[in-house]
């Protein structure tokens, strides 16, 4: 009795349930199955924006910023910085690091190949013993030499140091190691350099297969105690610009297959809003090569006093963007920042966009006129905390 009342009550109750939902479900309201699908032949004059979200296991989403519409994403790894692009070539690299626990466990250190059409993974050089530098995001971690055959990155064990990625062999070489100097910028197909803590370059020339074939320092061209240089640098044609904190702006010119270095010039102003100086250190500066224009990030601080724990006013949020003609050092425009920037990047083409990310939202900007005509909004169109941006030129 008691069992055939519990058996009538449990299939009423399926009944009563499945019936109803089952009645409910319009096969028309389900979501489309996932597919993958292939990166269309990117168009002359067509704008590719790779957006990097960093906080701990990081993503790069594909953006065309035409248009507003995902292309695709990849993921970077824990703390992952920006995907490097060659200059031609049907592949692009990423240096990842792993955690085999997520957040703890064994570490892996990896340089990812992906296909440059599907954005899916097609091999991997390890790297081992894993050294990687994480914790900031700074474009000059990493960086390709000027042939693309070598991918070189940043080491801190707390020794400093770099290591060498033969991309043509798929195998790492090994480290060099460089004690006291950071980031790297290429300086040529065989050579990159290095800023010192003492104001100083440290260049490094590499043989035929990847080994230090030679090193150079080179005398000191900014005072690192009294107005340090923010390290993101950036490079138009054989020179690399570097700004300071209180505004000056160093110049490093690597042609010719030597070292000089070009006569500083200040860029800071004051107005009443205060005095402008570089903004937050991410990626603060970019140059359209065609039209020789260099593009600051600023923000407006009291004063340059030095605070206690360090220079703080250089971690401003930015609102302007100041574009200056790199021959003359003239101030050719300013740009209103409409929600802000942390991050800029300039696109290559004749009708540059430029990029600015808020860290939530990404805003596009005619880089001619400065007039907004795109803003992508986090949680919609925007995923994560992106802290770099690279067009993909």
């Amino acid at each position: 009795m008691t069992r055939t009342f519990f058996a009538l009550v449990l299939a009423a109750s399926i009944g009563f349930v499945a019936v109803p939902v089952a009645a409910q479900i319009d096969p028309a309201s389900l979501p489309e199955p996932l597919t993958t699908a292939t990166l269309p032949e990117k168009q002359d004059g067509a704008h590719w924006v790779w957006i990097a979200a960093f906080p701990n296991y990081a993503h790069a989403d594909l953006i065309d910023a035409d248009s507003g519409t995902l292309l695709g994403t990849i993921e970077l790894g824990y703390q992952g910085l920006l995907p490097q692009l060659p200059r031609s070539g049907d592949e692009f690299y990423n240096h990842a690091v792993y955690m085999t626990r997520g957040y703890h466990g064994e570490l892996v250190e990896v340089v990812e190949i992906f296909d440059a059409r599907t954005l899916e993974i097609k091999g991997e050089i390890p790297i081992d013993p894993p050294k990687a530098m994480r914790g900031l995001a700074s474009i000059n971690l990493t960086t390709l030499t000027d042939d693309d055959r070598f991918l070189i990155q940043s080491f801190f064990t707390p020794a400093l140091g770099f290591g060498v990625v033969d991309l043509e062999k798929r195998k790492y070489i090994g480290e060099i190691e460089t004690g006291g100097c950071a980031h790297t910028m290429a300086a040529g197909p065989r050579r990159f350099f290095s800023l010192c803590g003492d104001g100083s370059v440290l260049t490094v020339d590499l043989d035929e297969n990847g080994a230090e074939s030679g090193r150079e320092t080179h005398p000191g061209f900014f005072d690192a105690e009294g107005d340090p240089l923010h390290p993101t640098g950036t490079r138009s044609g054989d020179v690399w610009y570097f700004a300071s904190v209180r505004g000056v702006m160093h110049a490093v010119d690597t042609s010719g297959g030597e070292i000089s270095y070009q006569e500083p010039w200040t860029f800071r102003d004051e107005d009443d809003a205060g005095v402008w100086v570089p903004a937050a250190p991410n990626q603060h500066m970019a140059a359209h090569d065609a039209s020789g224009r260099l593009f600051m990030l600023m923000s407006a601080v009291p004063d340059l006093e030095r605070k206690p724990g360090g220079y703080d006013f250089h971690r401003g949020f930015g609102m302007e963007v100041w574009v200056f003609d790199i021959e003359s050092r003239e101030r050719l425009a300013r740009y209103t920042m409409e929600r802000g920037a942390a991050a800029i990047a300039v696109s290559q083409d004749d009708s540059p966009l430029l990029y600015a990310t808020t860290y939530a939202d990404v805003d596009i900007y005619d880089a001619d006129t400065g007039e907004l005509t795109r803003a992508l909004s986090g949680g919609q169109e925007v995923r994560g905390t992106v802290v770099m941006i690279q067009p993909w030129n």
